[in-house]
């Protein structure tokens, strides 16, 4: 398979090089592994206290620091407060935190439900991550012993690890980062965590001081490989991506992403070159103590036929605080989606390669964690509290263009132990069999 230019030898060399070179500090991205923080900034972001569209990740700190600096808790609910101090505490540590980061994680054989701030490439892994920051270069340097990969292949990976230097309101990094783009929680439709992260090379832009007259706008565009396999045969394609995110008047923030796949010949099989665009819009606001959103993306493939539509995913989140045991500020939130890819062609098909569609990366899905060709309801709720214990419910039915159904459900306990988080996690998949799945995640940083 052919090897992208930002191949990991050469991402690990100038991390080592940059880890010798730069005083250890802390990260300068917001990250998409998270999604008890992605909830308190949303909240944030309803209640009007940060401008800045959040409906990419990675999103760099510094974007959104001048409206946390303004911003007066005295004069916040019992919700924003919660918010507030968690954006806080993990801006702390970005600043001056733990510079070091280990995890380990078991997972049985299928099924595996993915969605922000979720996913599962392989059936065990122990990370071993180090930041290190100085005044205008930025590093991670993660090293990943993978066991039984989905792609049966890359034991040792670099995901996870960046070098990135900042400019003003620009940054550039060189990065195996998962990207999410989009508002929903469960799934999105150009770029998701479902699949293990691209290396790119990425631009950002964000301002912390827009133009008088404009509202806060973020760009990011990158360029990177997705390799996998289409039966036997293994491909290698050139990608590009762009987003640009504001936020327009009436406080709804506004997103467009692109992708686009060059085209590969591989042993006598030309794929064809494809675009993908999707277009987002998300709505929050606040009544009391309790906070709403709905947000809509619609996506398009430049490979779907006459009388197919565009896939969209529709959805709403609702955020309010009640103490249920103990003396706790505990967070609730409930989401609601509806996501449909049936048509046929969307994420790209070939006759003579079978049904698989080509927007994958080493096996999975790009863009949504749903079945292909289907339509998805899915509800959640998460509590949240403040020391970052939780619990996670998730239910989901997809209805496949075949006229075969599908459920998923999910059960997840997030709990401190021995200065760490651990989640322990069930989900179930009634597919050709039903099958239940378990994860065990534990993550410590000092």
């Amino acid at each position: 398979m052919r090897q992208p230019p930002f191949a990991a030898p050469l991402l690990a060399l100038l991390l080592a090089l940059a880890s010798f070179a730069l005083p250890a500090k802390a990260s300068v991205y917001i990250s998409s592994d998270n999604l008890d923080l992605r909830n308190s900034l949303n909240l944030l972001v309803n209640a009007g206290h940060i401008s800045i569209p959040l409906q990419q990740y990675p999103m760099p700190w510094r974007s959104i620091l001048m409206d946390l600096n303004t911003i007066d808790s005295s004069n916040l609910n019992n919700a924003e407060q919660l918010a507030l101090l968690h954006v806080r505490h993990y801006l702390r540590n970005a600043q001056s935190g733990p510079q070091t980061w280990v995890q380990a994680q078991v997972n049985t054989d299928p099924p595996r439900l993915s969605r922000f701030g979720r996913s599962v490439h392989e059936q065990g892994k122990i990370s071993v991550a180090r930041h290190i920051k100085g005044e205008r270069f930025a590093a991670r340097l993660q090293l990943n012993q993978r066991w039984q990969p989905l792609e049966d292949d890359n034991e040792q990976t670099l995901d996870g690890s960046y070098l990135a230097y900042n400019l003003g309101d620009f940054s550039v990094s060189l990065d195996a980062l998962p990207l999410w783009w989009g508002p929903a929680q469960h799934s999105s439709l150009l770029m998701s965590n479902n699949a293990r992260p691209l290396n790119k090379l990425r631009l950002d832009y964000s301002s912390n001081w827009p133009a008088a007259g404009f509202n806060p706008l973020h760009l990011s565009a990158f360029i990177g490989y997705n390799e996998t396999k289409l039966q036997d045969i293994s491909v290698s394609r050139e990608m590009l991506g762009l987003r640009a995110a504001l936020q327009v008047n009436g406080g709804i923030d506004a997103g467009l992403s692109v992708v686009h796949q060059a085209s590969a010949d591989e042993q006598g099989n030309h794929i064809p070159d494809n675009t993908m665009l999707s277009l987002d819009l998300r709505k929050g606001w606040q009544w009391q103590q309790q906070q709403f959103a709905l947000y809509a993306e619609l996506g398009f493939d430049g490979q779907l036929e006459d009388g197919e539509n565009p896939a969209f995913t529709v959805g709403g989140e609702w955020h309010f605080n009640a103490v249920l045991w103990g003396e706790q500020p505990t967070r609730h939130t409930l989401a609601a989606e509806y996501t449909d890819t049936e048509s046929t062609n969307f994420y790209q098909r070939s006759a003579r390669l079978g049904e698989q569609p080509f927007y994958q990366h080493y096996r999975q899905n790009i863009g949504s964690g749903f079945a292909p060709d289907s339509r998805t309801l899915s509800l959640s709720y998460r509590m949240f509290q403040a020391d970052g214990s939780g619990w996670t419910v998730q239910l989901g039915r997809s209805t496949r263009l075949s006229g075969d159904d599908q459920s998923q459900a999910l059960l997840q306990r997030t709990q401190p132990l021995w200065g760490g988080l651990l989640e322990v996690g069930f989900d179930y998949q009634d597919s050709s069999a039903d099958e239940l799945g378990a994860r065990l995640n534990w993550q410590w940083r000092f």
